[in-house]
């Protein structure tokens, strides 16, 4: 119908043939913001338990993880059954991690690395038209903790000034902020 936002549960990400489908706007949309992987990367759905077992957080608690040996990127984990838009962002945060690892950034305090990979989700976002989007960018703006919420926060304010490369330029030669 009409002027209604899509029923969450039809876009829901439940199978790996629903991450074939949905993965081409996502990697579009990051293309679009100067993120490309050197090497792709698969994105494996997980249920809640195996989620938890990974990080060891509360079943339900992480939407997404990206998994690394040493320098390579071995595949993203995201939960199973996150709605479209959802779903493109936690892809879009751990994409992130994926292409600082790929790119040899090595370490970067929590609040930057998080504060950039919350930065690319919310560019995702940002591009996109389903109303749930406008939500979820709201929620990345207001988010209180502080290595997720301040840390994206702090970024977004040096994007501002100087630019995504620029930034991340200063972040990879310098493990800090302009």
């Amino acid at each position: 119908m009409a002027g209604f936002p899509p029923d969450p549960a039809r876009t829901a990400v439940t199978s790996q043939d629903g991450v074939k489908a949905a993965l081409p706007a996502v990697r579009a949309g990051l293309r679009a913001m100067g993120l490309r992987l050197t090497v792709p990367v698969r994105v494996r759905l997980v249920g809640p338990d195996e989620m938890a077992s990974m990080t060891g957080s509360h079943a339900g608690r992480v939407l997404g993880w990206t998994i690394v040996t040493d320098t390579e990127v071995v595949d993203l984990a995201v939960l199973a059954g996150l709605d479209g838009p959802e779903f493109g962002a936690v892809v879009a945060h751990e994409y992130m991690h994926a292409w600082m690892t790929q790119r040899r950034f090595g370490r970067v305090s929590l609040p930057i690395a998080e504060g950039l990979s919350q930065l690319a989700a919310d560019g995702w976002l940002e591009r996109q038209s389903d109303p749930r989007a406008r939500t979820l960018r709201a929620a990345i703006a207001a988010d209180p903790d502080p290595v997720y919420g301040d840390g994206f926060r702090r970024v977004r304010a040096a994007v501002k000034r100087h630019g995504l490369m620029p930034v991340l330029r200063t972040v990879r030669s310098r493990g800090a902020l302009p």
